[in-house]
């Protein structure tokens, strides 16, 4: 069975793999395109989570005051 990550520790997780990304940069400074295109798909990631994340706080809140209303 798949363990649960909460929002807070999946965004943790990818700003890690990001730095594990900016980790191979060259000595000149330069990113392979491949590290960039993964740093990008995973800072897209972090932010789709965030708002996702704050959606459901307030599908939440907007049912609790139907319900409780």
């Amino acid at each position: 069975m798949m363990n649960r990550i909460t929002p807070e520790k999946a965004v943790e997780q990818l700003k890690t793999l990001i730095e594990d990304a900016e980790s191979h940069r060259e000595p000149d400074g330069s990113l392979d395109k491949i590290y960039q295109d993964d740093i990008a798909a995973l800072n897209f990631a972090i932010e789709a989570i965030k708002a996702f994340d704050e959606m459901d706080e307030s599908l939440t809140a907007i049912l609790k005051e139907c319900v409780s209303g």
